[in-house]
């Protein structure tokens, strides 16, 4: 026996305004989704019922308003008829601000979630690294595109009547990116060694001279989760001590001193460190990357 399909015209972000029809009729409709306008067509389609799933042919998304780090939307239909797959390959368009897909689910109860695997993301390029100061490297880092995995989840019943169904598309994944600045002539005296400590893996080591470029920490990936954290730890050693043997002091900095050492999904720590003889400064610019933009906003904290 077969099982009706709805397809639902999606209006990704901002919301969705779906219909239905019988099998063999056609149906286009005019409506207002919310924030934003959308006309579409909405058409019937028929697909037996089937628990290991059906699995849509991919098809092609107008980027839109979707973030430049999305490659993919994947939005899974799953009810007690079966489950249904839909792939959205998100491609370059001028012509189209909005992003609208058709999305297929049996009718009845529906749970609907929606993802975006496989991430665009960048890492930082050495060859990009070189000649950049501390602020120009901070600036650098703060516009490469993140790692973020989006995702919701809608409960919803599907019947034969025009429904309103949102995704609200949010993230786990923050950034948190460094760049270490001692104070003017503090390198005359000392060589520094700054560990940075991740509460979910293993520690990095970064050595700071006097003859060295502007040194950075960058950390965007699917380990930079909401709620992990990070600490410092800067040890002072003597010019002179090229064997790093005899620590002269130690300064620590972790998220109990400074909130900006704690990852929170959807943001970006874009942070200057000042280092002096006395004391750990973090200067942070935070960012906020939500699926429609990235918006930024300076925040400096004191210790």
């Amino acid at each position: 026996m077969k099982n009706l399909v709805k397809v639902l015209s999606v209006l990704l972000v901002f919301g969705i305004v779906v219909a239905s029809c019988q099998k063999d009729e056609a149906l286009t409709k005019k409506s207002e989704a919310v924030s934003l306008e959308a006309s579409f067509n909405a058409k019937a389609d028929v697909a037996t019922a089937s628990k290991s799933g059906v699995q849509r042919a991919s098809s092609d998304l107008n980027r839109g308003t979707i973030p430049a780090c999305v490659s993919k939307i994947n939005v899974l239909a799953h009810s007690v008829a079966g489950d249904i797959n839909n792939l959205f390959n998100i491609i370059e368009s001028s012509d189209d601000n909005t992003a609208i897909a058709m999305i297929q689910a049996y009718l009845g109860q529906n749970t609907f979630t929606a993802t975006t695997p496989d991430p665009i993301f960048d890492s930082p390029v050495a060859t990009d690294l070189a000649g950049k100061d501390v602020d120009q490297l901070r600036v650098y880092l703060k516009e490469l595109r993140p790692y973020a995995v989006f995702t919701d989840v809608v409960n919803q019943m599907i019947t034969e009547a025009e429904e309103p169904l949102a995704f609200n598309m949010t993230t786990l994944n923050g950034r948190m990116s460094m760049v270490f600045n001692p104070e003017a002539g503090l390198l005359d005296n000392y060589n520094l060694k700054v560990t940075i400590s991740k509460s979910n893996g293993t520690p990095e080591e970064v050595t700071i001279t006097a003859e060295d470029a502007v040194k950075y920490f960058y950390w965007s990936d699917e380990t930079c989760v909401n709620g992990e954290t990070l600490s410092l730890t800067v040890k002072f050693f003597a010019k002179s001590d090229v064997n790093y043997a005899t620590v002269l002091k130690t300064l620590n900095c972790t998220s109990t001193d400074d909130l900006d050492l704690l990852v929170v999904g959807g943001e970006g720590h874009n942070m200057k460190v000042n280092i002096s003889k006395d004391n750990v400064l973090v200067e942070s610019v935070q960012s906020t990357f939500e699926f429609v933009e990235i918006v930024d906003e300076d925040v400096d904290v004191n210790l």
